[in-house]
């Protein structure tokens, strides 16, 4: 069964900010890392273990340590774990297919069989990542990850957000075109705490050795002995899980509402001048104007209003959604016009308050600029909010293949393109019922002119191709 290399990757470092040095305390007179990566050891399917840590000189300590007792040891980026990771595999001579482990060094009651199931699980599923702690299946410090080579360098390749450099994984597990898969099993007391990231957690789990005396125990023996003894459990449970992650979640946030209000207020000033009401004339063409009336209508990303201004002759009520607050001012303009128009400044990119809900909404130049996992979330958003037999109109650019690329007007971001396939998997709610693919060096023409055409190849990945598709929510 064991064909692929299995490498465990335990990543740990010493100036944890909550419980600074946690790694290298003592318990029954051996670093806690010890213990970890001894018991990790007893797996009857890794083939190579080797302890990530960083080159700052607050982690030569650590090193020493753990070349001392006779572990591998590779010391990479401090923040940039995923580089990290990366790094480490260089020089190892892997297939795509070959299989990584990732564990964190906060987990001294982890258990070797339990590692074991979850590599047994993801050979099994035939999928590209298999967790136990996705949801959790086992109690907070018993977290295994396991991944084929394949996917990590796909992350390595593309990733850009602070949770995705940090975690490791979030760039896989939220990837369209993976297999991901969590471990199918009733759970263990998935509420327990068996981590360590404060002292009362240290705390608990100097207890458990103590009592056991020794580095080798299973984790039925620490249930055994924790269902004895629960008040220990108390001491560590006003501690949310996962504490670590939901904070890189939150600057995240920070930096997509920075890159959101950011990009599109160069996006506003840069194309002042120019107009895609060619995009709105052709949806006039695919929904009757007489239809069009009794629409409630809104639009992400609004620019600079051409296609509201249009389409408001024809509709019951539009409103705009936009990251810039000189579009929404802009849109404001036309309030004076038309009251049943609207406008919100938010982040495209995140859950936000829709004013409405609405029989059609028009995605209009702006999904390139958020990840997949905002897609998801948009896409989520825009369902609660569409009436039933309801349509998205998205217009963007088109690629032959899923990828990211270095914004050219803002080198601190990245510009995400996708071809019809990965729209068609993150709507298969919606039956597509228009598409087509076009030249911006020929807009206009190009649009109106051709007939429906599901052929995506496209002649070069570059900006100069764009597509239209409209789909309807199935009943």
């Amino acid at each position: 069964m064991m064909k692929n290399k299995i490498i465990a990757l335990l990543q740990a470092r010493t100036d944890s900010t909550r419980l600074p040095r946690k790694v290298l305390r003592d318990i029954l007179n051996k670093p806690m890392i010890i213990h970890q990566l001894e018991r990790t050891n007893k797996s009857k399917y890794i083939d190579k273990l080797i302890l990530l840590t960083s080159e700052e000189t607050s982690d030569d300590e650590l090193s020493k340590v753990v070349e001392y007792n006779g572990f591998n040891i590779f010391r990479g980026d401090k923040n940039n774990v995923l580089k990290r990771f990366y790094d480490s595999l260089v020089n190892i001579e892997l297939k795509d297919d070959d299989i990584i482990v990732r564990l964190t060094g906060d987990c001294p009651l982890h258990d070797s069989s339990i590692i074991d199931e979850s590599i047994e699980a993801f050979i099994n599923n035939k999928c590209d990542y298999l967790a136990n702690c996705i949801n959790p299946v086992y109690p907070d410090g018993l977290d295994v990850e396991v991944f084929n080579y394949k996917s990590l360098k796909l992350a390595y390749k593309n990733a850009t957000k602070q949770s995705e450099l940090e975690h490791v994984t979030p760039y896989i597990r939220n990837h369209s075109e993976l297999t991901i898969k969590n471990l199918d099993k009733i759970p263990i007391y998935p509420k327990w705490r068996l981590t360590v990231d404060e002292e009362s957690d240290f705390t608990l789990i100097t207890k458990v050795y103590e009592h056991f005396n020794s580095t080798y125990f299973s984790f039925q023996d620490t249930i055994n002995f924790l269902e004895k003894n629960a008040y220990l459990l108390k001491l560590n449970k006003s501690i949310d899980r996962n504490e670590g992650y939901i904070k890189s979640l939150k600057e995240d946030r920070i930096q997509g509402e920075k890159y959101i209000e950011e990009d599109s207020d160069k996006w506003f000033e840069r194309n002042k001048d120019t107009s895609h009401n060619c995009f709105t004339e052709y949806l006039l063409n695919l929904i009757p104007k007489e239809r069009l009336k009794q629409f409630d209508l809104a639009e992400f990303g609004v620019g600079h209003g051409n296609h509201i201004n249009l389409l408001s002759h024809y509709t019951h009520r539009i409103d705009g959604y936009d990251g810039s607050k000189k579009s929404i001012d802009k849109l404001k303009l036309l309030q004076d016009r038309d009251q049943n128009i609207n406008g919100k400044v938010v982040n495209l990119g995140d859950h936000f308050e829709l004013l409405s809900n609405y029989d059609l909404i028009i995605y209009g130049f702006f999904t390139y600029m958020i990840t997949n996992e905002e897609f998801k979330t948009l896409v989520h958003n825009t369902k609660k909010h569409l009436k039933k037999g309801g349509y998205i109109y998205i217009y963007d650019f088109l690629s032959n293949q899923n990828k990211n690329s270095i914004n050219a007007h803002n080198q601190n971001f990245y510009v995400f393109k996708r071809n019809l396939k990965y729209y068609l998997k993150e709507l298969s709610d919606f039956q597509l019922i228009d598409f087509r693919k076009f030249d911006n060096r020929k807009l206009k023409d190009y649009l109106l002119s051709n007939s429906n055409c599901i052929d995506t190849e496209i002649e070069s990945d570059d900006y100069n191709w764009t597509f239209s598709a409209l789909f309807k929510l199935k009943d």
